[in-house]
């Protein structure tokens, strides 16, 4: 299929772009509403068109949301990420108005997205307050293979030292003296819960593939 970064990259290179190819690969009329089928058409160019909507085609907002529940997909808007598809509220009444793509998690709270008939009719980088979002859907996307090919021979928890901890510590971007203490315990259970997993303070293989490490422990 394909990986969020993927279908996000694809949205993101449309930037600028307004609807005549969206409306033309899809089969509607010039001002048909296009949010939704422009994901839809980031999913097809990514050869991935059954990671949304289950393969069929919708341009309705309302549908996708219902698809998303209906598929067990939704996921808390505190906890969104690269990929997520986002169900916009405008007027906080439960209508489903907009959608689009999350790029980022912003420090703040708010997302970074990418989005079709957007400002102005265009493909375009929004910030959006999650007052806005009614709902995430988390399509199943392949997980990211790693990057680098440093290879942790253990699973790492409280009470580890050595130069792992000290690799962990750096990417949790805190100090690496190489001890697992309480700051990295703290450290790694809130990256774990911003990734929105269950922070179990422990790293083994989906922490681990995170960083880009692969993973060879127990």
């Amino acid at each position: 299929m394909a990986t969020a970064n993927e279908v996000v990259n694809v949205a993101l290179k449309q930037k600028g772009n307004k609807g005549t190819k969206y409306w033309n690969s899809y089969g509607v009329p010039k001002g048909t509403a296009w949010c939704v089928i422009f994901l839809w058409w980031c999913f097809n160019e990514c050869k991935a068109s059954k990671l949304f909507f289950n393969g069929k085609k919708t341009a309705y907002v309302p549908a996708v949301d219902e698809w998303g529940k209906k598929d067990k997909l939704i996921v808390s808007k505190n906890n969104g990420k690269k990929g997520d598809i986002v169900i916009f509220d405008w007027g906080n009444d439960g209508t489903r108005d907009h959608v689009g793509f999350v790029v980022n998690k912003n420090s703040n709270g708010t997302y970074e997205t990418i989005e079709g008939n957007t400002n102005g009719g265009r493909v375009d980088t929004r910030t959006r307050y999650k007052s806005d979002i009614l709902h995430l859907i988390r399509p199943k996307y392949d997980e990211e293979k790693p990057k680098k090919k440093y290879n942790l021979k253990r699973k790492l928890k409280k009470g580890c030292t050595g130069e792992d901890v000290k690799k962990l510590q750096k990417k949790l971007k805190i100090k690496a003296d190489g001890i697992f203490g309480d700051q990295t315990l703290k450290a790694l259970k809130k990256y774990q819960y911003n990734k929105g997993w269950t922070p179990s303070g422990v790293v083994r293989t989906k922490t681990a593939h995170s960083f880009g490490w692969l993973y060879k422990g127990k």
